[in-house]
């Protein structure tokens, strides 16, 4: 079963080197909040030549083929925003007696539309974590993310655990976003 995960977690990282440009980049912080290099906690994203409407129906056909319900999940005004909750296999985590995991957890994702560019606010991960097909709450998603810090800094033991939650939360932006430039097909 820890091979697995292993195998799992070399699949997600060698996906994302995949792709040329990756345009968001959010990292996660001490807090358990997400912010840009810069500090900040949105990214602005240009979209040349396309309206807002055009920018909203590409966005929302995205959505769509990443989701089985995507109308459960997906919330938006029509043309100017979008609004995502979903659950995903976002945290990588041993247990207390060094059992390997992956943990489901909720996460909200914002879309501001105008014409030309979307603004996206920095993803925010609800605190239940839980394993897979267990709405029991397992573990705090802000408490898992202070054992990755000690004083502020990164802990090299847990530099993998860090790398795969900033993977999955970036990837599935990507994702919405179309910055694999898969829709000119």
């Amino acid at each position: 079963m820890k091979m697995f995960y292993i195998t799992l977690l070399i699949t997600f990282m060698t996906s994302l080197s995949c792709w040329s440009q990756e345009i968001v980049n959010f990292k996660l912080t001490p807090d358990a909040t997400f912010k840009t290099d810069e500090g900040e906690d949105f990214v602005i994203v240009s979209f040349e030549g396309k309206d807002a409407q055009e920018i909203y129906k590409l966005l929302a056909t995205n959505i769509n083929s990443m989701y089985n319900n995507p109308s459960k999940v997906m919330h938006g005004v029509e043309f100017s925003s979008i609004k995502i909750r979903a659950i995903g296999d976002l945290v990588y985590d041993k247990t207390i007696i060094g059992i390997e995991s992956i943990l489901q957890a909720y996460y909200q994702l914002e879309f501001r539309i105008k014409d030309g560019k979307v603004r996206i606010s920095a993803p925010i991960i609800e605190q239940s974590l839980m394993l897979r097909g267990e709405f029991t709450t397992f573990k705090i998603f802000s408490k898992v993310v202070g054992d990755y810090y000690k004083k502020g800094v990164l802990k090299e033991k847990k530099k993998k655990d860090y790398l795969f939650v900033n993977s999955k939360i970036n990837d599935i932006i990507n994702k919405i976003i179309g910055s694999n430039n898969e829709q000119d097909w």
